[in-house]
Order: C-alpha cells, then structure tokens, then sequence
C-alpha cells in the first residue's frame, strides 16, 4: 500500500512478542486532514500492513477514530468510526455493525468490556450490552468531549468537555458507571484549553488537541491536555499548570498541542503531541522527549542555497522553520513554518514564514530577525493570506519578491514596502505562484 495516511488510534495484542501483530486506525480524527481506509493490520512488527474486513475508500471521508482491544481476549475489538461502532472477533478478518452512532472516543468499564462509554459532540452515552444499544447520560451545547477511566476505581467516568469556542466548558465525573454525570470543574474558574498559564479568557483547539487520561494507580490523578497540560490530583477539584508550550509559569516548556495521554501499567504517562513524543515515570514531574530519531516531521515547504549546495531551510508543521549548515539542523523560527527562501546572492539574507502570510527576514542567517511589512488594505488593516501563502524571489532581481494574497502583491526593497500590482480580488486566497 502507498497511501498517504493519518492514524488516530494503535493497538498492540498482548501477545505482540509472539504475534508481533499491531493494529492501526488509519484516517485524522482531530483535523480531518485526510480519509480513512479504514483498519489495517500488521503481523509482522509493523513492516508490512494488510487491510482487514473494515475498510473504506478515501472518498468515504469516513475516520476511524478509536479502537478498544478486550482486555483477555486479543481477538476482540471494538472499533468507533465515524459510521458507526463495529465489533470483530477474528482479529479483524469480519466486522458487525454494532450501532450507528458516531463516537470520538470509546472506553470500556474496567473489569467489564460489555460496559461502554462513548462521546461525541454534546453528548455521552452508556452502553450494558457490548454497544449495541445506548443510553444518552449527559447532553450538554458544548462541542468535543473526551472521556477516561481507572480500574483503580471501576466505577468512575471522568469527561473534558469544550465550549464552542473550543475553550473548556466543564469536567465532568460520574461515580455510577456512566449513569450519571457531576460537574467538578467549570473553565468560567480557569480554562484549561487557553493558551495562557492562568485564563479565564475564551477560547482554545479544544475541537483540534483533547486528551485526559486518570493514573491507573490512583482515579484522583487527572491530567488534561489542551494546547499545556495540566494535572489533578484530587479528583478534578483543583488544577495546576504542569507544563506550557513555552515554558511559562515556571513549568517544563512541552510542545504544544496535546493529541493523547496513555498511563502504561506500570504507571509510566506518555503523552502525544504536535512535537512528537515524551514521557513520565514520576506523574508529570520530570518529562522527557523520546521523539528524537523518529521521522515524523510534516514538510510544508523547502529552499536551497544557490551558493551552497549543503544549506537547506525548511517549514515544518507546528515545528517551526529549520535551517541546516554545517551539517546541523538549527530552529530558526517558531510556530508553524511555511514558505523559505535563501537569497540567490547572498546566503545571510534568507525568508521564512509564519501563518496567513507572516513574512520573517534576516540579513544575518537568522542571529537576528526582522518582520517583514505585511501589506494592508485601503483601510489600513493587515492583508491575511491562504494558510501556506506562496511567495517568490525573483530570479533576475533579488531585491524583488512577489507575495499571493487575495491579490498579487510586490515588493522591490526585500519587504520594507509592498505595492499591489493585480486586482484578482479572490476571497480563498491565492495558494500557488510561479514565474
């Protein structure tokens, strides 16, 4: 297979040393950045994959964006999709449509695989018989909400539940088995999705990066990730900041944008972000990053030096802008890179770009950086562009770059002045330019 393929959930048997089986749910469940083909499955450490009996075609737009293995049973599993929650016991060779509803995210009671608990936007339900009917026991106006358990305490649902602007709306807990649900936190006290140590500004990526996960050897330990992550350990009453995006607040600085928390059995936490992988074995104390050597970075766009064939810069994903020289790879700019350019002349002066058309430059290979003037409208206001907005240098004149707004804008001074030189007028943006 040569599919080009997002993953929102692994599951790995617990005969793998043996097996060396792994299953994968393919398709982004938090962007929607690409379809499903529904589950795969590997016998063989994960070198060769192998469709089982649920599949889908990319043009489905169909996700699968859970999958639960039965506890005793690695034949069993439970997979929520976005047409619904499917049930194989072959190790995935047949699938059973269990129920129509479409689940973000599905738990199992410990101890009892029969009990379920599904979420999806606005509402969680309850399920006795294996998930084939389902009892709605919390409706609420809010948008994304994760769910999760302890079988330190079997009983307890916990739920994170965002707002519509994507901040947090409410924690909630049950102690019924998913009967009932309390609130034990409000984000009107501290929005835990914010960007910020300590908000109670709206707002947040609630709808993008959710996670909560509750220790397996203690269900008053809680630990929420958002764009920070932040830990409980009475049950959800109280939070505390445990780490920020850009160390603020006098915590460990993390990446940002948190996808997924996991206790091991052991009690070890990893947590799963837009930077890659890190890990605790402390409770959130001391976290390290175990991404290095991993090749997961998404390239968004690349420049070459005309002057030296081994210097490269790059835009990357939510990991900023990298330059390599001198055979090492240095952070240059932060956030999302997009769009860089190396001068033809002169490798000191290079450009590298942040969203919408945020153009930085430097004039000495990035010891220091200067934003460039985005060009603004008649009524002063700054121009924003497509997500990845194209820019270009030309090829006869250095000092002249060419930028794609809504119109086609240029400059002649590398960037201190821009004169619009089209009258386009789109309103998506222009994505590609060349010439």
């Amino acid at each position: 297979m040569n599919e080009l393929l997002g993953v929102s959930a692994i599951v790995i048997p617990s005969d793998y040393e043996t097996s060396k089986t792994i299953y994968i749910a393919t398709g982004d469940r938090d962007s929607w950045d690409n379809s499903s083909v529904g589950v795969l499955k590997s016998t063989d450490d994960g070198k060769t994959w192998k469709k089982t009996g649920l599949s889908f075609a990319p043009s489905d737009m169909s996700k699968v964006n859970k999958l639960l293995l039965h506890p005793t049973n690695n034949n069993t599993l439970l997979a929520a999709t976005s047409t619904g929650v499917y049930r194989t016991i072959n190790g995935g060779t047949d699938w059973t449509s269990e129920s129509d509803f479409s689940f973000i995210d599905l738990e199992y009671k410990p101890g009892d695989f029969n009990t379920l608990y599904g979420s999806q936007d606005g509402g969680i339900y309850t399920s006795t018989d294996g998930g084939k009917n389902w009892i709605a026991s919390y409706q609420s106006t809010g948008g994304r909400i994760e769910l999760a358990v302890s079988p330190n305490e079997s009983t307890w649902v916990y739920a994170i539940v965002t707002d519509s602007d994507g901040g947090l709306g409410t924690i909630q807990k049950s102690i019924d088995s998913g009967s009932t649900f309390d609130e034990v936190f409000s984000g009107s006290t501290t929005n835990l999705l914010n960007w910020d140590v300590n908000s109670t500004e709206t707002g947040g990526q609630g709808w993008y990066d959710l996670s909560l996960a509750a220790s397996i050897a203690d269900a008053n330990v809680l630990f929420v990730g958002g764009i920070n992550t932040w830990r409980s350990t009475d049950g959800g009453l109280n939070w505390e900041l445990n780490s920020h995006w850009s160390g603020q607040g006098e915590v460990p600085a993390i990446h940002a944008d948190k996808h997924n928390l996991v206790f091991r059995e052991n009690g070890d936490l990893f947590e799963c972000n837009d930077g890659g992988i890190y890990a605790s074995d402390d409770n959130g104390t001391n976290w390290y990053d175990l991404s290095n050597g991993l090749v997961i970075s998404q390239i968004y766009k690349l420049g070459v030096s005309v002057l030296n064939e081994d210097e490269t810069i790059t835009g990357l994903q939510d990991n900023g802008t990298k330059l390599r020289f001198n055979d090492v790879w240095k952070d240059v700019n932060g956030g999302d890179g997009m769009e860089c350019i190396i001068d033809y002349t002169d490798n000191n002066i290079q450009y590298g770009t942040y969203v919408n058309g945020e153009i930085h430059r430097t004039t000495d290979q990035w010891l220091t950086v200067n934003k460039i003037i985005t060009p603004k409208d008649e009524n002063n206001k700054v121009i924003s562009g497509a997500w990845v907005t194209p820019y270009i240098i030309d090829p006869v004149d250095h000092k002249t770059l060419y930028a794609g707004y809504g119109d086609v804008w240029k400059t002649t001074d590398q960037g201190d002045t821009w004169t619009k030189i089209s009258d386009i007028a789109t309103t998506d943006n222009i994505r590609v330019m060349a010439i």
